[in-house]
């Protein structure tokens, strides 16, 4: 009974690990061409890393690491958002991908 029952746990805390990636890109869709870095900062918390792009405006990017522990056997993935704010610091774009992987143009 004590196993099924830690079975059930570790089931529902990884459903739950993996509808974290949902809830942000749901956020960064309604917040672009509407969210400043401030409202961004306040919801996301400080980039971990800031660069200023030619011509004003910023590069945010924010490395999130998620842990899944279905079927038992732990395992973590990191995603990278780049967010790309204009000179007014309005979220414009943003996108995301698997940390440690080149982008299009990247090399």
């Amino acid at each position: 009974m004590r196993r099924g029952r830690g079975l059930s746990l570790a089931i529902l805390l990884g459903l739950h690990l993996l509808a974290c990636t949902p809830w942000l890109e749901d956020f960064l869709s309604s917040a672009t061409d509407r969210a400043t870095q401030e409202d961004v900062r306040q919801r996301l918390g400080q980039p971990t890393v800031k660069t200023p792009l030619e011509g004003g405006g910023e590069l945010w990017a924010y490395h999130m690491t998620y842990a899944s522990y279905a079927g038992g056997a732990g395992r973590t993935s990191c995603f990278e958002y780049r967010l790309t704010f204009d000179r007014q610091k309005v979220l414009r774009q943003w996108d995301s991908h698997a940390c440690g992987t080149a982008q299009a143009g990247e090399k």
